[in-house]
């Protein structure tokens, strides 16, 4: 929807703000009061934010001829910022005349969000502010509700619910310290510091038949790693979660023979038989605790 010049200025107040404090967690120096363009190691670059819902961020044409890069900073599902950087010559290749009625008409040039996430560079991540955070617990409080009754939905109807996915993301989460990005995020689930993680769900009970098969791996994505996470389907607790480099299981994806591979599908002794696959949880550490845990 095209900005007119009350939802501008709500926009460009926004922008300030949340500029600053982009700029001081990445530990730049900003050039003058209210603008957005910082000076780093050298580097003359121009901060622009967009909330979770916000599809791009915009440029004047006027900064384009001062800056080096511009970096995007887009707002995740828990409050904290992913910042990508795109220089000066491909952030004009990519951009677009914005549609705006306000003063940015035929001033400012427009990047989509999806077109940072396929061609920028993870620059930085910046923590969720305190009301951020409490967003987030309440997301998690809405998650430890819905655990029992996806439980009890699958004992009365031995059908999933529909929440395996949503809740693996989450407890991929909280044990490994990840941080999880916006739904629509092309090709990856989360972070760990700049390494971009596809997270893959599975639910079964001791009980299940052999051949349980993960949900299909997006192999054009731009990710590094992909994280299968196993549920216990009578608790959805997390049972093993493992790991393995995105080129290591696109590579096995490609193998003929598999009409699952080609859909992109591997089965999940398949995935834990990869070359360079490995189980992150429970580490051997956690065992011994989870051991004398049981003893006591």
């Amino acid at each position: 929807m095209p900005q007119d010049r009350e939802s501008g200025a709500r926009a460009s107040q926004y922008g300030l703000e949340c500029g600053k404090r982009i700029i001081d967690a990445i530990g730049a120096k900003s050039i003058r009061p209210g603008s957005n363009e910082c000076l780093l190691h050298d580097e003359l670059m121009s901060v622009h934010c967009a909330h979770r819902d916000n599809a791009s961020i915009g440029v004047t044409y006027k900064a384009l001829e001062r800056i080096a890069a511009v970096l995007g900073a887009f707002e995740q599902e828990d409050g904290s910022y992913v910042v990508l950087r795109i220089p000066k010559k491909q952030y004009k290749e990519l951009m677009k005349d914005t549609r705006s009625r306000g003063p940015a008409r035929n001033r400012v040039g427009i990047v989509r969000r999806t077109d940072f996430e396929r061609c920028g560079t993870l620059f930085a991540t910046v923590p969720a502010s305190k009301q951020s955070n409490q967003h987030e617990a309440r997301v998690r409080e809405i998650l430890a509700t819905v655990k029992p009754l996806a439980v009890e939905y699958y004992q009365l109807t031995r059908k999933p619910l529909g929440v395996t996915g949503e809740i693996s993301e989450y407890v991929a989460a909280e044990t490994l310290g990840l941080t999880l990005v916006p739904a629509r995020t092309v090709g990856y689930d989360a972070l760990r510091g700049t390494e971009r993680i596809q997270i893959k769900g599975r639910a079964y009970g001791k009980n299940a038949k052999p051949g349980q098969r993960m949900s299909r791996i997006k192999t054009d994505a731009p990710c590094n790693t992909v994280l299968l996470v196993l549920l216990d389907n009578a608790t959805l607790d997390p049972r093993e979660m493992w790991e393995a480099p995105f080129k290591s299981v696109v590579k096995r994806l490609a193998h003929p023979g598999s009409k699952a591979r080609e859909r992109g599908v591997l089965g999940v002794s398949e995935f834990k038989r990869l070359p360079l696959a490995r189980r992150v949880w429970p580490d051997a550490e956690t065992k011994v605790s989870q051991g004398r845990a049981g003893v006591a």
